[in-house]
């Protein structure tokens, strides 16, 4: 039986190996990428979500305040060939739908934003120096009462990057702010455009527009002027009561 069982063992794991009921290990030298869970999938089948990368927020949008959430990625050592990625999930906690907009915002260097390090490291497929002083809308999209979308944040740093080999060890943090307000005129919730790195990102620095959903209007930042200015009273009325003293005086001297 002893010897039965000797022979059946390797056979036994081999089998195991081909259907994918052992699960295959990553390397200590894998990237903190999806390359691990690729090759499960391959292996056997539908890769298994790694929740802990998932950050659960709940926003509400009443009618009139918008609400907002700033989410921390504090700085992390990076090497060459490193990848990782968070997921934040967002929901719409009220009874309103409303605009759900996401952005990168408060990019802080640790060293001189001259170094090439920032250059070589993408974040949503951005080089980090092109994020630095500006808010760069990376979702939005309408968000419908109960509806939860999930928005990725990715780093990559390339593999033949020597961008990091410095005494100064540079890194990077940043916040993603996250702001469910009212509803656009037009807004069709058509869903979400293209995250920055798979399409156009917007960075705003002033009073520039932001991507929207398709079929979403955007109303201008600034009202068009519609009535008089003060300015143009003022001198108007200051006009009228010159060519009042002046019509007064010329009666008066008639009179005499």
């Amino acid at each position: 039986m002893r010897a039965l069982g000797a022979t059946l063992l390797p056979v036994l794991l081999a089998v195991a190996l081909l259907t994918g009921a052992v699960p295959v290990a990553a390397t200590g030298n894998a990237p903190h990428d999806s390359a691990a869970a690729s090759a499960g999938a391959a292996a056997g089948g539908a890769a298994i979500a790694d929740e802990s990368a998932v950050q659960h927020i709940g926003l509400t949008y009443d009618g009139f305040h918008a609400e907002e959430a700033t989410v921390p990625f504090p700085p992390a050592v990076v090497v060459p060939g490193d990848a990782d990625e968070r997921i934040l999930r967002v929901e719409n906690l009220g009874d309103l739908p409303g605009q759900l907009t996401a952005q990168i915002v408060g990019v802080r260097f640790s060293t001189d934003a001259v170094h090439e390090f920032y250059r070589e490291l993408r974040i949503n497929g951005i080089p980090a120096v092109e994020l630095y002083h500006r808010e760069t809308v990376v979702r939005s999209q309408v968000l419908t009462p109960g509806e939860t979308t999930d928005i990725p944040v990715r780093y990559d740093f390339p593999v033949d990057s020597t961008g990091g080999n410095s005494d100064q060890h540079p890194s990077v943090a940043f916040d993603v702010r996250l702001t469910l307000d009212a509803l656009l005129p037009g807004s069709g919730g058509e869903g979400p455009t293209a995250p920055a790195g798979e399409g156009a990102a917007a960075t705003t620095g002033g009073n520039a527009d932001v991507p929207v959903a398709a079929g979403t209007v955007r109303l201008p930042r600034e009202l068009p002027f519609t009535g008089v200015d003060l300015p143009v009273l003022l001198a108007l009325a200051a006009l009228a009561l010159a060519a009042g003293s002046v019509l007064s005086a010329v009666v008066r001297r008639r009179r005499r």
